[in-house]
């Protein structure tokens, strides 16, 4: 990567530049005065914007003109470090299930080989503070908040200040985590994506086929089948000794399987366990994505002792820091 300073060197100061394209992953149009870049308002294009994006965005562009108020119109991303780890912060958006080329990935690599300019430098504040917006409240957020919101996890709400600070003390990973969902439920589905990806690469797991409900002590050709389905998933750990015998461990797994879909955990494999077995991993994949985006919803959870309900389960369960101590009266 090429040095950022050079052929644009004083970039956001005064100068005669009178629009610039700011594209994100959307259209949008900066106006600039000759003598203060962002002395006018940052119009977005609605004709290209639907509506919940013009008020998403709307928030964006009204923290970057503060934001670069405060640092006198000054380009931020000049040490090509910052730049890399910005970079990627936003290649990491994939581990939230996010795409990164939501933010411009591809886009803010390729500028950032040619060198600095303040296209590049507003383009990569815009697209890192998005980043943080998202995964606070949500890509799709049911209700509009703030952008300003995120940062009050570090017990501020000046969000200028903060993402200069984490600039200035090289703490911008740190600065983005915390926008994160603060709570257990979110990185267990974070490590689960991570898990289901790898098996995807593999080439998933294998199905089971239809036939007679299974239990323990059965045997049949199936088991087999049943045995092998679970082992990829990390349920069953066991050989068998006699791979058509339903035996304890086997029973074992399937409850626990079970426990993991929702299901009643009575260790026996019938129509619906299967159903849920053959589930592609792909299909497994896209509800994780979906859960997580509805954990952003949620953000932090709001008490040490909450309700947690499990629609589609029919299931509900007081929780106690993050621990089921029983089911609501």
């Amino acid at each position: 990567m090429q040095t950022n300073t050079g052929r644009d060197g004083d970039v956001l100061g005064k100068t005669g530049v009178q629009t610039l394209l700011l594209a994100m992953s959307f259209g949008i149009l900066l106006a600039a005065g000759t003598e203060r870049p962002f002395a006018e308002p940052i119009r977005i294009s609605e004709s290209t914007l639907k509506a919940s994006d013009q008020k998403r965005l709307g928030a964006v562009l009204s923290f970057l003109q503060a934001f670069y108020a405060s640092r006198n119109e000054q380009p931020a991303w000049t040490d090509p470090a910052d730049v890399d780890v910005v970079l990627e912060i936003i290649a990491d958006a994939r581990s939230d299930g996010l795409d990164p080329e939501d933010f411009s990935y591809s886009d803010l690599r390729e500028m950032s080989h040619a060198g600095h300019s303040k296209e590049f430098d507003i383009r990569l504040t815009a697209n890192l503070v998005l980043l943080g917006y998202v995964l606070h409240q949500g890509k799709v957020d049911p209700e509009f908040r703030r952008i300003d919101e995120f940062w009050q996890r570090v017990g501020s709400s000046n969000a200028v200040l903060d993402l200069n600070i984490a600039l200035e003390t090289g703490q911008l990973r740190e600065a983005v985590d915390r926008a994160r969902p603060r709570f257990s439920y979110y990185d267990a589905l974070r490590e689960a994506l991570a898990s289901y990806r790898d098996m995807a690469a593999n080439g998933g797991w294998p199905s089971v086929s239809a036939g007679e409900v299974l239990r323990l002590g059965d045997t049949s050709p199936r088991v087999a089948e049943i045995a092998d389905r679970l082992r990829a998933t990390g349920h069953l750990a066991a050989t068998p000794t006699d791979p058509m015998t339903f035996d304890e461990a086997l029973e074992a797994a399937v409850k626990a399987f079970q426990a993991q879909h929702g299901e009643d955990a009575d260790g026996i494999v019938g129509k619906r366990t299967i159903a849920a077995m053959n589930v592609p991993v792909e299909d497994r994949i896209d509800q994780i994505r979906v859960n997580m985006e509805r954990a952003r919803w949620i953000g932090d959870l709001p008490d040490r002792r909450h309700v947690i309900v499990n629609i589609a389960g029919f299931y509900a369960a007081v929780m106690e820091d993050e621990v089921p101590t029983g089911r609501p009266g």
